[in-house]
């Protein structure tokens, strides 16, 4: 499987790499899910970590470091969670929950996951302030975006590879309350 958890069917709907919550399965549980009950979202297979060796890199022209030299930081694990972490209790929600319900009514099908209503999830996340790891890389204030990328798999679509999953983040939300949790 490319998930990395198990799926008992009790809990889980899959859908390839994707894993949807069975609100039925949720009853019980509180407003919280657990870990091993909380959806899965991947476009690619879950990656492996190893917790000892993995590093955050941070490097871009938003940064008071030489542009165009390569010039990056590096976090190791062991150095954000020295860093001031923080609490946050709060839900995640895949931007495509409730895509399968299009066909049926709107009459429109839509592309993706046909995710009913379990691509969502509430759950209480520790980790440092994106804002602290970004002020001790020296973000300065023309930075504009951050385009953080997965460690899954590139993405291969139609024989086109698409390279790692990456999406924009402006740079005012990731200084407001964007927790890297861990």
């Amino acid at each position: 499987s490319p998930i990395r958890k198990p799926l008992p069917p009790e809990w889980f709907v899959p859908f390839g790499t994707n894993a949807e919550t069975r609100w039925d399965s949720l009853a019980d549980v509180g407003y919280e899910v657990p870990n091993e009950r909380f959806f899965v979202r991947n476009h690619t297979a879950t990656p492996l970590v190893d917790p000892a060796s993995w590093r955050l890199r941070v490097f871009g022209d938003g940064l008071r470091l030489r542009p165009g030299t390569g010039d990056s930081i590096e976090f190791s694990l062991r150095d954000l969670k020295r860093l001031p972490s923080k609490k946050l209790t709060a839900f995640i929600e895949c931007a495509g929950n409730g895509r399968g319900f299009f066909a049926g009514q709107q009459r429109t099908p839509a592309p993706g996951t046909q995710w009913e209503l379990g691509g969502v999830g509430v759950a209480e996340w520790r980790g440092v302030p994106l804002s602290e790891v970004l002020e001790r890389a020296g973000i300065t204030k023309d930075a504009v975006d951050l385009l953080p990328q997965g460690l899954d798999p590139n993405v291969v679509t139609g024989g086109v590879d698409l390279g790692k999953v990456r999406r924009p983040l402006p740079v005012d939300k990731a200084l407001d309350d964007v927790l890297l949790a861990y």
